[in-house]
């Protein structure tokens, strides 16, 4: 709400004294008192002018902050003519906001002494029309002025738009901030405007996943240990505002045991902003079997299977076993037996398992296998 004084401006306020004299002595004006409480700005300016002649004299400027009264401008001796500028009253908004101007003469002459255009101009931005502006890929994007108005006229045509903030960046999240855009048409005319500007960051991080691979579980032949792929530097995120993203996601998660398969490995990642982005790359674990290994798969045998109380291991090789390891299918390990005594057969008690499919690995010197039992 645009808003000024309440009482005549472009007229001297300390005139010469009814004799004609023009002496000034001592006198004060206290201006209405302005409800301007709500305003999200507000500003003061006047011209003034003092002594003409040699002498003394003082100029005292106070506005009421509801409790007391303030001095905002003191001008003393022999000042020219001038204008305050735009004294800025944010700090003294309230509802009961006054100025008042005392001029002393000091006992001198005050020829044409005065304060003259008063103005107090106050205003409150209107709520419900915050502009926001997208940050782009490098966290800053230039101000567009049109972008902030809701019309413009100008028959004339228009010479020059500008803003004063020409450029936002990652910074100015969180508040709201004040832009000013001006306007001047082809004959030098000068108008602005002031929008409330909201900065906000809605590009998710740049996410990057590994190449689709095969990779092979490696000694043991059985599981293949997922690893933490931003931890070895195979899968990045980056962000315009964020740096660095901490927040990341792994499915399946790292150290996730996986049997020979393949698996949609997602990588995900969010910025502090909740912006969020994800990726997917196809893993697939493969156990390369040798020549010993296929050798050991052939000549081991799992008898009953399905077992009930105990299952019997016979080795028909000449492969010296090490042990023998059984796994549930969520790849924990729930039994070991040492085998490196075992003449042939080997019982082992499988009682205390529950019911389910099991895997179940065969280590020998120089080779290993994968064997499935079902326990009932």
């Amino acid at each position: 709400m645009p808003g000024g004084p309440a009482f005549a401006t472009n007229a001297a306020i300390f005139d010469d004294d009814a004799a004609g004299s023009g002496q000034v002595n001592n006198a004060t004006l206290i201006s209405p008192v302005y409800d301007i409480s709500g305003a999200d700005s507000a500003s003061l300016s006047f011209d003034y002018s003092l002594q003409e002649f040699a002498g003394d004299g003082t100029l005292t400027v106070e506005v009421y902050d509801g409790a007391a009264w303030q001095q905002i401008l003191f001008v003393d001796v022999d000042t020219p003519p001038t204008n305050s500028g735009n004294l800025d009253m944010l700090a003294y908004l309230n509802a009961d906001f006054q100025v008042r101007f005392t001029y002393d003469d000091e006992g001198g002459w005050a020829w044409g002494a005065g304060v003259d255009n008063f103005t107090l101009s106050y205003e409150t931005i209107p709520t419900g029309n915050v502009v926001e502006i997208e940050l782009g890929p490098d966290g800053t994007t230039a101000v567009d002025p049109y972008s902030l108005l809701s019309n413009i006229d100008e028959a004339c045509g228009i010479s020059t738009i500008a803003v004063d903030v020409p450029t936002v960046s990652c910074a100015d999240i969180g508040a709201t901030i004040m832009i000013t855009v001006f306007v001047s048409d082809t004959s030098g005319n000068i108008a602005s405007c002031v929008a409330e500007v909201s900065v906000v960051d809605r590009l998710a991080p740049e996410l990057t996943c590994p190449a689709d691979q095969t990779v092979d579980p490696g000694a043991g032949n059985l599981f293949y240990i997922l690893p933490d792929y931003f931890a070895t530097g195979e899968a990045t995120a980056d962000d315009n505002c964020t740096d660095p993203v901490t927040i990341l996601s792994q499915d399946p998660a790292p150290g996730t045991p996986l049997p020979d398969g393949t698996y949609t490995i997602t990588m995900g990642a969010t910025d502090e902003y909740g912006n969020t982005s994800t990726c997917t790359f196809e893993l697939t674990v493969l156990t390369t079997i040798g020549v010993a290994e296929n050798s050991l798969d052939k000549g081991l045998a799992l008898y009953p299977n399905p077992a009930d109380n105990v299952v019997n291991l016979m080795n028909k090789t000449d492969i010296s076993l090490e042990k023998m390891m059984i796994y549930d299918i969520n790849g924990k390990l729930v039994s070991q037996t040492d085998l490196r005594a075992m003449q042939g057969v080997k019982t082992v008690d499988v009682s205390s398992l529950a019911s389910g499919v099991y895997m179940v690995q065969i280590i020998g010197d120089s080779a290993s296998t994968v064997k499935r039992l079902i326990k009932e």
